[in-house]
Order: structure tokens, then sequence, then C-alpha cells
């Protein structure tokens, strides 16, 4: 019994908080959070106005491993905005996954037309391979 007392007395001296720390530490966020402040301010005014820097200049290419994710047509002729894939990853990652599925696609009308079994075994790997990816982007876009 008194084991068990002494054990639980240990215990609970490891769970205190020490607000002698606390204090410290949220004094130091502080610190931070105001010396971020500065930077912030600092470089608005050494950097102008970035909408008026950046005004007239054309919206980055993002790329795919070598394919744009902006500009391509769907089914029904509708095209992805590159302004629209720059804000947003969410975007991004559905563009990408449009990307996969289109390979997947070719990938198994190759394999369709392909009378080597071998090579049609490996598009066939290839294709699924791709398709998994496309699942696992489209999965990341999704919220809890």
């Amino acid at each position: 019994m008194v084991i068990i007392a002494l054990a639980l007395a240990v215990m609970a001296e490891a769970v205190k908080i020490n607000t002698a720390e606390l204090k410290e530490a949220m004094d130091e966020a502080e610190d931070v959070d105001d010396a971020l402040d500065v930077v912030r301010h600092t470089m608005r005014d050494w950097g102008g106005d970035y909408k008026e820097t950046l005004k007239g200049m054309p919206p980055l290419q993002l790329m795919d491993n070598g394919i744009a994710l902006g500009g391509a047509r769907d089914i029904m002729g509708k095209v992805v905005d590159n302004s629209l894939l720059q804000g947003s990853a969410e975007v991004q990652a559905l563009a990408k996954a449009e990307n996969r599925l289109a390979a997947a696609k070719q990938d198994v009308h190759e394999a369709a037309n392909n009378k080597d079994a071998i090579k049609r075994a490996q598009l066939e790997a290839v294709a699924e391979e791709l398709t998994n990816e496309a699942v696992n982007l489209l999965e990341s876009t999704k919220v809890d």
C-alpha cells in the first residue's frame, strides 16, 4: 500500500506544470509575434504594394511531370484556368489526378490494342498504378 502511495506521489510530481516555465515560454512566443509583425511591416514598406508590382504579370505555368496542369480540356470542352490553379492546392491536386487518369486511359487503350501479352500486362499495371495515384490525390482533397 505504501509503495502504491509513493508511486502515485511521484507520478503527481511528474505531471505538475511548472508555471514559471510556462510563463517564460508564453513571453518568448509574444516576442516572436512582435518580431514577425515588425518584419512584415518592414517588408511591406520595402517591397511596396505587391498587387501593383505583379500587375500584368502572366500566371505561372504549373507543371506535373512535364504536363501542364492548366489549359487542359475535359470531355465537355471546359478549360482549367491557370490563375485558378495558383490559388488552390486542392485544384492543383484535382488537375494532377485528371492527368493521371488521362494517362491511365491512354495506357488501357494501348493495352487493348497490343498483341503482346507481356506488354499488355505491363501497360495494365502502369494504368492501375496511375489510377491508384489519382485516387490518392482525390482523397487528399477531402476534408475530414
